[in-house]
């Protein structure tokens, strides 16, 4: 069972407040402490990284971002011209606070979130029989057929051809 992000953190919190003092230090106890707290530490450190990103709760200012950012790329998906500089435009920040919004809440740059929200759309086009590969490929806005292969592969470990419905 993996623990919350907020129990993780709580438990950091709980960790007592040890002040250190050279001569804590050179004792054999305060190293043994302190090698301890930094264990302790690490191990804190490792969960945090293996959380599931989708299984923590989102606030309610960090939803409504994510929709009007899947709003603005749905509504602009075929156009092949838009880049991440038209989204943050459209989002209404710029590139960098993009950037930093887009990393904290959902853990891609906004580059990898269009691409992303593409290939998913791609993936519901294919099931739903909308068209062939290149068909698909050019309504969801990449230029290259080998880089929108080349990224569905990677995306969804299979090439598009052999996704349910990509024949």
């Amino acid at each position: 069972m993996r623990s919350s992000k907020a129990q993780i953190l709580s438990r950091v919190h709980a960790i007592p407040t040890i002040r250190f003092t050279d001569q804590t230090l050179s004792s054999a106890s305060g190293l043994v402490l302190f090698q301890l707290l930094f264990d302790r530490l690490d191990l804190f450190a490792g969960q945090l990284r293996t959380l599931d990103l989708e299984a923590m709760p989102v606030t309610s200012a960090d939803e409504r971002f994510v929709r009007r950012c899947r709003k603005v790329v749905d509504e602009h998906l075929d156009d092949d011209e838009f880049t991440v500089e038209l989204f943050a435009r459209e989002v209404g920040l710029s590139r960098a606070q993009l950037h930093r919004k887009l990393k904290a809440v959902a853990d891609l740059a906004p580059r990898d979130f269009l691409r992303t929200q593409r290939l998913q759309r791609a993936a519901n086009l294919l099931e739903g029989r909308y068209g062939n590969v290149t068909e698909v490929a050019y309504a969801v806005g990449f230029k290259s057929l080998s880089h929108f292969a080349r990224s569905f592969r990677e995306q969804f470990g299979m090439p598009p051809s052999e996704y349910p419905g990509g024949d």
